[in-house]
């Protein structure tokens, strides 16, 4: 819920705690829009470039992969040719 900056009341409790309130009743806040990000926060952004890097390792790991495995294949046959 967007509340103005001037509707927030900031004090410090007994144990020196800061404490930020707002006056505001439990039915304002049952009847207040939820709250909807308008761009991903930068854990989101750092979750999601984890996760490209991460397939683009897999990917990466199944070319080589491939081609070591050729590569043995193509000295086998080289190996077959000499004898």
């Amino acid at each position: 819920m967007g509340v103005s900056f001037d509707s927030l009341a900031f004090d410090v409790d007994s144990k020196g705690v800061r404490v930020i309130t707002v006056a505001v009743s439990k039915e304002a806040l049952m009847q207040a829009p939820a709250f909807e990000a308008t761009e991903k926060t930068t854990f989101e952004k750092v979750k999601d470039k984890a996760a490209d890097l991460g397939q683009r390792t897999v990917d990466e790991a199944v070319l080589l992969k491939d081609k070591a495995a050729q590569k043995i294949e193509d000295m086998r046959e080289d190996d077959t040719r000499k004898q």
